[in-house]
Protein backbone atom coordinates (compact mmCIF):
# COMPACT_ATOMS: atom_id res chain seq x y z
CA UNK A 1 0.00 0.00 0.00
CA UNK A 2 2.93 2.46 -0.67
CA UNK A 3 2.37 5.87 -1.85
CA UNK A 4 -1.93 5.54 -0.81
CA UNK A 5 -0.89 8.33 1.86
CA UNK A 6 1.88 10.28 0.00
CA UNK A 7 0.10 14.18 -0.39
CA UNK A 8 1.12 16.32 -4.01
CA UNK A 9 -0.32 19.64 -4.07
CA UNK A 10 -2.92 18.59 -5.90
CA UNK A 11 -4.10 16.06 -3.11
CA UNK A 12 -3.62 17.93 -0.42
CA UNK A 13 -5.75 20.63 -2.22
CA UNK A 14 -8.36 17.96 -2.85
CA UNK A 15 -8.79 17.09 1.14
CA UNK A 16 -10.04 19.99 1.95
CA UNK A 17 -12.17 21.01 -1.25
CA UNK A 18 -13.45 17.70 -2.48
CA UNK A 19 -15.89 17.13 0.66
CA UNK A 20 -16.63 20.66 0.91
CA UNK A 21 -17.88 20.80 -2.21
CA UNK A 22 -19.68 17.72 -1.75
CA UNK A 23 -21.30 19.05 1.20
CA UNK A 24 -22.61 21.98 -0.57
CA UNK A 25 -24.12 19.87 -3.35
CA UNK A 26 -26.30 18.21 -0.18
CA UNK A 27 -27.82 21.52 0.90
CA UNK A 28 -31.53 22.98 0.23
CA UNK A 29 -32.21 24.47 -3.62
CA UNK A 30 -32.46 28.42 -1.97
CA UNK A 31 -28.73 27.84 -0.12
CA UNK A 32 -27.14 25.77 -3.14
CA UNK A 33 -28.54 28.37 -5.18
CA UNK A 34 -27.04 31.37 -3.78
CA UNK A 35 -23.77 29.62 -3.33
CA UNK A 36 -23.34 28.43 -6.76
CA UNK A 37 -24.49 32.69 -7.92
CA UNK A 38 -20.60 33.14 -7.53
CA UNK A 39 -19.98 31.43 -10.73
CA UNK A 40 -20.85 31.71 -14.39
CA UNK A 41 -20.34 27.90 -14.86
CA UNK A 42 -19.77 24.46 -13.91
CA UNK A 43 -16.95 23.19 -15.70
CA UNK A 44 -16.65 19.18 -15.33
CA UNK A 45 -13.29 17.16 -17.08
CA UNK A 46 -14.46 14.40 -17.43
CA UNK A 47 -12.39 11.85 -19.29
CA UNK A 48 -10.62 8.34 -18.93
CA UNK A 49 -6.84 8.40 -17.29
CA UNK A 50 -3.25 9.65 -19.23
CA UNK A 51 -5.18 11.50 -21.68
CA UNK A 52 -2.84 15.14 -20.81
CA UNK A 53 -6.25 16.99 -18.97
CA UNK A 54 -4.13 18.33 -16.27
CA UNK A 55 -3.02 21.22 -18.34
CA UNK A 56 -6.64 22.35 -19.25
CA UNK A 57 -7.34 21.49 -15.14
CA UNK A 58 -4.72 23.96 -14.04
CA UNK A 59 -5.70 26.55 -16.07
CA UNK A 60 -9.14 26.83 -16.11
CA UNK A 61 -8.96 26.52 -11.96
CA UNK A 62 -7.13 30.26 -12.41
CA UNK A 63 -10.61 31.37 -13.31
CA UNK A 64 -12.42 32.08 -9.98
CA UNK A 65 -15.66 32.32 -11.85
CA UNK A 66 -15.73 29.17 -13.06
CA UNK A 67 -16.25 26.00 -10.35
CA UNK A 68 -13.76 23.57 -12.05
CA UNK A 69 -13.65 19.80 -11.58
CA UNK A 70 -11.41 16.94 -12.83
CA UNK A 71 -11.97 13.31 -12.85
CA UNK A 72 -12.06 9.55 -14.11
CA UNK A 73 -15.18 8.38 -12.85
CA UNK A 74 -19.00 9.54 -12.36
CA UNK A 75 -21.02 6.81 -9.80
CA UNK A 76 -22.90 4.16 -11.93
CA UNK A 77 -22.11 0.03 -12.73
CA UNK A 78 -18.49 1.30 -14.40
CA UNK A 79 -17.27 2.72 -11.19
CA UNK A 80 -18.59 -0.01 -8.67
CA UNK A 81 -17.29 -2.83 -11.07
CA UNK A 82 -13.66 -1.41 -11.55
CA UNK A 83 -13.91 -0.96 -7.89
CA UNK A 84 -14.76 -4.49 -7.16
CA UNK A 85 -12.11 -5.62 -9.44
CA UNK A 86 -9.46 -3.91 -8.46
CA UNK A 87 -10.05 -3.98 -5.01
CA UNK A 88 -9.16 -1.69 -1.31
CA UNK A 89 -5.68 -0.29 -2.21
CA UNK A 90 -7.36 0.88 -5.42
CA UNK A 91 -10.19 2.68 -3.97
CA UNK A 92 -8.10 4.11 -1.25
CA UNK A 93 -5.93 5.96 -3.53
CA UNK A 94 -8.80 7.39 -5.84
CA UNK A 95 -10.99 8.12 -2.59
CA UNK A 96 -10.35 11.60 -3.32
CA UNK A 97 -10.96 11.96 -7.04
CA UNK A 98 -13.87 9.58 -7.11
CA UNK A 99 -15.31 12.17 -4.41
CA UNK A 100 -15.00 14.77 -7.15
CA UNK A 101 -17.12 12.93 -9.30
CA UNK A 102 -19.91 12.32 -7.46
CA UNK A 103 -19.93 15.76 -6.68
CA UNK A 104 -19.69 16.55 -10.23
CA UNK A 105 -22.35 13.74 -11.14
CA UNK A 106 -24.45 15.92 -8.40
CA UNK A 107 -23.93 19.31 -9.59
CA UNK A 108 -24.69 18.31 -12.99
CA UNK A 109 -28.10 17.16 -12.13
CA UNK A 110 -29.27 20.32 -10.22
CA UNK A 111 -27.44 22.80 -12.02
CA UNK A 112 -27.34 21.61 -15.48
CA UNK A 113 -27.58 24.96 -17.42
CA UNK A 114 -24.65 26.14 -15.60
CA UNK A 115 -22.80 22.83 -17.04
CA UNK A 116 -20.12 22.67 -19.25
CA UNK A 117 -18.39 19.06 -20.21
CA UNK A 118 -14.62 18.83 -21.45
CA UNK A 119 -13.45 15.14 -22.63
CA UNK A 120 -10.38 14.53 -23.94
CA UNK A 121 -8.81 11.48 -26.64
CA UNK A 122 -6.01 10.07 -26.97
CA UNK A 123 -4.88 6.81 -29.07
CA UNK A 124 -4.93 4.04 -27.05
CA UNK A 125 -1.83 2.63 -27.55
CA UNK A 126 0.23 5.45 -26.14
CA UNK A 127 -2.13 6.20 -23.89
CA UNK A 128 -1.91 2.43 -22.19
CA UNK A 129 1.74 2.61 -21.96
CA UNK A 130 1.24 5.54 -20.10
CA UNK A 131 -1.78 4.52 -17.72
CA UNK A 132 0.99 1.63 -17.04
CA UNK A 133 3.55 3.74 -15.78
CA UNK A 134 0.73 5.87 -13.68
CA UNK A 135 -0.12 2.26 -11.87
CA UNK A 136 3.34 0.79 -11.47
CA UNK A 137 2.87 0.38 -7.82
CA UNK A 138 -0.05 -2.16 -9.30
CA UNK A 139 2.05 -4.22 -11.48
CA UNK A 140 5.31 -4.52 -8.68
CA UNK A 141 7.33 -2.17 -11.55
CA UNK A 142 10.55 0.09 -9.90
CA UNK A 143 10.44 2.84 -12.39
CA UNK A 144 13.85 4.19 -10.06
CA UNK A 145 15.86 1.80 -11.77
CA UNK A 146 17.95 2.10 -14.71
CA UNK A 147 16.45 1.27 -17.84
CA UNK A 148 19.05 -1.05 -19.35
CA UNK A 149 17.33 -3.05 -21.55
CA UNK A 150 16.60 -6.23 -20.18
CA UNK A 151 14.46 -4.14 -17.78
CA UNK A 152 12.77 -2.79 -20.39
CA UNK A 153 11.93 -5.51 -21.81
CA UNK A 154 10.68 -7.09 -18.47
CA UNK A 155 8.34 -3.71 -18.17
CA UNK A 156 6.95 -4.13 -22.21
CA UNK A 157 5.94 -7.95 -21.05
CA UNK A 158 4.53 -6.58 -18.30
CA UNK A 159 2.38 -4.35 -20.27
CA UNK A 160 1.53 -6.16 -22.78
CA UNK A 161 0.41 -9.14 -20.21
CA UNK A 162 -0.66 -7.28 -17.10
CA UNK A 163 -2.32 -4.46 -18.40
CA UNK A 164 -6.33 -4.05 -19.03
CA UNK A 165 -5.89 -2.71 -22.70
CA UNK A 166 -9.71 -2.58 -23.61
CA UNK A 167 -10.36 0.31 -21.24
CA UNK A 168 -10.10 3.24 -23.41
CA UNK A 169 -11.61 1.49 -26.21
CA UNK A 170 -14.85 1.11 -23.76
CA UNK A 171 -14.52 4.28 -21.59
CA UNK A 172 -17.23 6.19 -23.81
CA UNK A 173 -19.75 3.87 -23.46
CA UNK A 174 -18.86 2.02 -20.33
CA UNK A 175 -18.18 5.17 -18.42
CA UNK A 176 -19.39 8.56 -19.98
CA UNK A 177 -22.71 7.72 -21.88
CA UNK A 178 -24.48 5.96 -18.35
CA UNK A 179 -23.47 9.19 -16.39
CA UNK A 180 -24.10 11.83 -18.97
CA UNK A 181 -26.74 10.39 -21.37
CA UNK A 182 -24.50 11.36 -24.51
CA UNK A 183 -23.28 9.12 -27.32
CA UNK A 184 -19.78 10.65 -28.19
CA UNK A 185 -20.42 8.81 -31.12
CA UNK A 186 -23.37 10.65 -32.55
CA UNK A 187 -21.93 13.71 -31.67
CA UNK A 188 -19.67 15.06 -34.95
CA UNK A 189 -15.97 15.26 -34.77
CA UNK A 190 -13.90 16.54 -37.04
CA UNK A 191 -10.54 14.10 -36.26
CA UNK A 192 -8.28 16.67 -39.20
CA UNK A 193 -9.47 19.81 -36.89
CA UNK A 194 -9.16 17.07 -33.80
CA UNK A 195 -12.10 18.28 -32.25
CA UNK A 196 -15.66 18.36 -31.66
CA UNK A 197 -17.81 21.17 -29.98
CA UNK A 198 -21.59 20.60 -29.80
CA UNK A 199 -24.12 22.62 -27.85
CA UNK A 200 -27.05 20.63 -29.05
CA UNK A 201 -25.85 17.65 -26.71
CA UNK A 202 -27.88 17.46 -23.09
CA UNK A 203 -24.81 19.53 -21.73
CA UNK A 204 -22.49 21.59 -23.80
CA UNK A 205 -19.58 19.42 -24.75
CA UNK A 206 -16.57 20.32 -25.83
CA UNK A 207 -13.79 17.26 -27.22
CA UNK A 208 -10.12 17.24 -28.02
CA UNK A 209 -7.16 15.26 -29.17
CA UNK A 210 -4.57 15.10 -26.58
CA UNK A 211 -1.93 15.84 -29.58
CA UNK A 212 -3.79 19.04 -30.82
CA UNK A 213 -1.78 22.21 -31.02
CA UNK A 214 -2.22 24.14 -27.84
CA UNK A 215 -2.94 27.64 -29.88
CA UNK A 216 -5.70 25.70 -31.57
CA UNK A 217 -7.01 24.17 -28.13
CA UNK A 218 -6.55 27.56 -26.38
CA UNK A 219 -8.63 29.09 -29.33
CA UNK A 220 -11.43 26.33 -28.51
CA UNK A 221 -11.51 26.73 -24.79
CA UNK A 222 -11.82 30.50 -25.05
CA UNK A 223 -14.75 30.20 -27.63
CA UNK A 224 -16.28 27.20 -25.38
CA UNK A 225 -15.94 29.04 -22.50
CA UNK A 226 -16.46 32.06 -23.37
CA UNK A 227 -13.27 33.02 -21.64
CA UNK A 228 -11.90 35.19 -24.30
CA UNK A 229 -8.23 35.42 -21.69
CA UNK A 230 -8.20 32.36 -20.60
CA UNK A 231 -4.46 30.93 -20.59
CA UNK A 232 -2.83 27.58 -20.97
CA UNK A 233 -0.16 26.41 -17.96
CA UNK A 234 1.59 23.30 -18.49
CA UNK A 235 1.13 20.30 -16.22
CA UNK A 236 1.69 16.78 -15.34
CA UNK A 237 3.84 15.03 -18.07
CA UNK A 238 5.40 11.21 -17.53
CA UNK A 239 8.31 12.63 -19.53
CA UNK A 240 9.50 14.60 -16.31
CA UNK A 241 8.37 12.19 -13.37
CA UNK A 242 10.46 10.19 -11.31
CA UNK A 243 10.00 7.07 -13.89
CA UNK A 244 10.92 9.29 -17.21
CA UNK A 245 14.11 7.58 -18.34
CA UNK A 246 12.44 4.06 -18.29
CA UNK A 247 9.32 5.31 -19.71
CA UNK A 248 10.92 7.19 -22.28
CA UNK A 249 13.02 3.60 -23.19
CA UNK A 250 9.79 1.80 -23.12
CA UNK A 251 7.60 3.92 -25.54
CA UNK A 252 11.02 3.98 -27.55
CA UNK A 253 10.88 0.02 -28.68
CA UNK A 254 6.83 -1.11 -27.60
CA UNK A 255 5.44 -3.17 -29.93
CA UNK A 256 1.89 -4.80 -29.27
CA UNK A 257 0.25 -7.89 -30.46
CA UNK A 258 -0.95 -7.77 -33.54
CA UNK A 259 -4.01 -9.22 -33.22
CA UNK A 260 -4.57 -5.98 -30.46
CA UNK A 261 -3.37 -3.01 -33.00
CA UNK A 262 -6.17 -4.70 -35.38
CA UNK A 263 -8.65 -4.41 -32.55
CA UNK A 264 -7.99 -0.92 -31.71
CA UNK A 265 -7.57 0.12 -35.06
CA UNK A 266 -11.27 -1.22 -35.96
CA UNK A 267 -12.58 0.40 -32.78
CA UNK A 268 -15.44 3.14 -32.58
CA UNK A 269 -13.04 5.23 -30.57
CA UNK A 270 -10.08 5.17 -33.92
CA UNK A 271 -13.06 5.08 -36.31
CA UNK A 272 -14.58 8.21 -34.94
CA UNK A 273 -11.70 10.50 -33.67
CA UNK A 274 -8.67 9.81 -35.64
CA UNK A 275 -8.05 10.09 -39.43
CA UNK A 276 -7.67 6.99 -42.08
CA UNK A 277 -3.87 7.94 -42.12
CA UNK A 278 -3.39 8.18 -38.69
CA UNK A 279 -4.74 4.95 -37.86
CA UNK A 280 -2.81 3.54 -40.77
CA UNK A 281 0.52 5.04 -39.01
CA UNK A 282 -0.26 4.02 -35.43
CA UNK A 283 -0.46 0.66 -36.79
CA UNK A 284 2.92 1.02 -38.03
CA UNK A 285 4.22 2.45 -35.28
CA UNK A 286 2.82 -0.14 -33.09
CA UNK A 287 2.89 -3.17 -34.64
CA UNK A 288 -0.38 -3.94 -36.79
CA UNK A 289 -1.10 -7.35 -39.17
CA UNK A 290 -0.83 -6.73 -43.07
CA UNK A 291 -4.38 -7.15 -42.79
CA UNK A 292 -5.62 -4.56 -40.47
CA UNK A 293 -8.53 -2.55 -40.26
CA UNK A 294 -6.73 0.61 -40.14
CA UNK A 295 -7.26 1.56 -43.56
CA UNK A 296 -11.19 1.22 -43.19
CA UNK A 297 -12.60 4.65 -43.92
Amino acid sequence: MKGIFSFSREKTTLIFKAPALYIMTLMPDVIFRRWMSRYDGVVLIYQMGKVASSTIYASLKQDPRLLVLHFHRMPGPNRESTNKRLGLTFRLRTLLHDLQGTTGYRLMRRFPEKTFLISLVRDPFSRNISGYFQNLWRHGADGNVTASEDHVQDVIRSIVTDYDHDVPLRWFEDEFRPATGIDVYDVPFDAFVKAGLSRDTKYPLLILRTDLADKTKLTLLRTFLNRPDLTLQQSNTGETKFYADLYRAVKSEFKYPAEYVDQALGSKLMQHFFTRDERRELGLKYGASESSPGDAE
